[in-house]
């Protein structure tokens, strides 16, 4: 194999693991989010949608982060 392919494979390789991480980070958050918001008498009909919803949300919200350091814009609370 050349340098270039093997180049190429290891960046696909890192970059999958990142979102993988990514991925699981905004698991773990949405899920502590849902624990410490949510109580028994919240009526949630469609958990997973909810999940899903919230996951993805945290991922956007952490990509826009990204872009916008790369950017030089940022935003401190």
């Amino acid at each position: 194999m050349s340098a270039d392919v093997e180049a190429v494979i290891r960046m696909v390789r890192e970059d999958m693991e990142l979102t993988e991480r990514i991925e699981a980070e905004a698991k773990r958050e949405a899920t502590a989010i849902l624990h410490s918001y949510l109580s028994p008498e919240h009526k949630v009909y469609d958990m997973k949608a909810f999940m899903d919803g919230l996951v993805q949300s945290l991922i956007s919200a952490r990509q826009k982060g990204h872009e916008d350091i790369q950017r030089g814009q940022v935003v401190s609370l």
